[in-house]
């Protein structure tokens, strides 16, 4: 009897002081912060994965420890070929460390293929500062004009972001 009580008793305590799963299950509770954004110096570490959501059927996904290294915080940014750019966003709203299920999303200019939106499931951590970007892989890619980034959590925009992108002269 005192064990079924006890375990009672803390499923109870668990619901009420919002450690259950259910807290963040509502996007209304989830923050997001952008702390830095622009183009990465030289490539970061980052691991290929198969992506059949993606314009290549690929996404490079940065290690979670690794801190990127922006150029600068600028929204205009000159790319070329294995140019890498995008943002470094903080979720807040839950217990840290919790893994949110997000997606980013990227809307750009007409790719020859036809393509104008990308978007991908990109689970990131409450708590910790997390990298969303692009890499620039093919020269179909190499479209001026804005490019928006979009994290979304349940289809709501947690954070976006607007580059504007030329092309470099010098490739």
């Amino acid at each position: 009897m005192p064990i079924r009580l006890i375990c009672f008793v803390s499923i109870v305590f668990i619901s009420l002081s919002g450690l259950s799963g259910t807290r963040f299950a509502q996007a209304e509770d989830l923050k997001a912060t952008i702390i830095g954004y622009g183009e990465i110096e030289g490539r970061q570490q980052d691991t290929a994965i198969n992506s059949k959501n993606s314009h290549n059927g690929s996404l490079f996904v940065m290690d979670k420890n690794v801190v990127p290294a922006f150029k600068s915080d600028i929204n205009k940014i000159a790319i070329k070929q294995n140019s890498q750019f995008g943002i470094e966003v903080q979720l807040d709203g839950g217990l840290d460390g919790a893994v949110i299920p997000v997606k980013t999303r990227w809307t750009h200019p007409k790719f020859s293929d036809g393509a104008t939106v990308e978007e991908w499931d990109s689970p990131m951590n409450i708590g910790y500062g997390r990298y969303a970007g692009w890499v620039v892989e093919n020269e179909s890619e190499l479209v001026e004009g804005d490019w928006t980034i979009e994290i979304l959590y349940k289809g709501k925009v947690l954070a976006a972001k607007t580059f504007e992108i030329i092309v470099s002269d010098n490739p």
